[in-house]
């Protein structure tokens, strides 16, 4: 039985949601984490979007989040922190798992939702992620409820997928592996697909 699958990195190192110029600014490309790097960014209702808001208004404060496309995916929610002047705005963030965590454990709450960033009028975003971070992640699949996670890294604008695995056994908790321990899978997994390639 295999503890996860899918360990992937994308293009250059990231799979990158695209930022479109809709009033939400909501990403028209899907984010996958049952598929490899070149998946094409369908909607899939086990997939997850980034919310880009954005608000003119000088003393506005707005968020930028993950959030599930269909309905079926949902992201572990961390603490309420307080933003703006003050901290007089309060957002749920995304919540961040060391290295050897496991998701999809005892105590975990998930949602449809989960704060990566926010920003006041049209102002920069800011990050409340830190610079790297590792979130939680769960899947409503034909096969039941499984788990996964995605190392995300902040570009200055948003939070973007770098390396990311789900539990393909239903209800079992995806453990978030050494980075050691994940270059070991990604190298075997390359020597898979290669095995295959020359098989053919």
């Amino acid at each position: 039985m295999r503890p996860w699958s899918c360990i992937s990195r994308g293009r250059g190192g990231t799979f990158t949601w695209a930022l479109d110029g809709a009033p939400l600014f909501t990403t028209p490309n899907t984010f996958d984490i049952t598929q490899n790097a070149a998946q094409t960014g369908a909607a899939i209702a086990s997939g997850f979007r980034y919310n880009y808001r954005f608000a003119f208004g000088s003393g506005t404060i707005t968020n930028s989040s993950i959030a599930s496309w269909g309905g079926a995916s949902a992201i572990a929610l961390g603490s309420t922190v307080g933003v703006g002047p003050g901290g007089g705005t309060a957002y749920t963030i995304a919540r961040g798992y060391l290295n050897g965590e496991s998701v999809g454990g005892s105590g975990e709450t998930f949602a449809g939702e989960a704060t990566t960033a926010w920003r006041q009028g049209p102002n920069g975003y800011n990050p409340l992620l830190g610079s790297s971070v590792v979130v939680g992640l769960r899947l409503n699949l034909l096969t039941g409820i499984h788990f996964g996670w995605a190392l995300l890294n902040w570009d200055g604008l948003s939070y973007q997928p770098q390396r990311w695995a789900w539990q393909t056994v239903p209800q079992a908790p995806a453990l978030v592996p050494t980075p050691a321990a994940a270059s070991l899978l990604l190298a075997a997994g390359a020597f898979a697909a290669r095995r295959r390639r020359a098989a053919h």
